[in-house]
């Protein structure tokens, strides 16, 4: 009997070291997604600061053509 309850407690160790290993795993992949998000949000921030510029650009192109062109004159100075 002393040898199945060796045995036993040898599987949970061997379990347990597993589990660890899997846990370390885990850990890392984690790391690399919160990496990989972080990335990505830094990427679609940029975008959007890109998208509010071309906007922006595009409203003032519109406002610009709108004018007369002796007004236009008048703003460049």
């Amino acid at each position: 009997m002393a040898s199945e309850v060796e045995k036993a407690i040898q599987g949970l160790e061997s379990s347990t070291a597993e589990l660890g290993g899997e846990l370390q795993r885990l850990e890392a992949n984690m790391r690399k997604l919160s990496d990989f998000q972080r990335s990505l949000l830094r990427v679609n921030s940029q975008l959007c600061s890109w998208m509010t510029n071309v906007n922006e650009m595009s409203k003032q192109r519109r406002e610009s053509r709108s004018q007369p062109p002796c007004s236009r004159e008048t703003d460049a100075q």
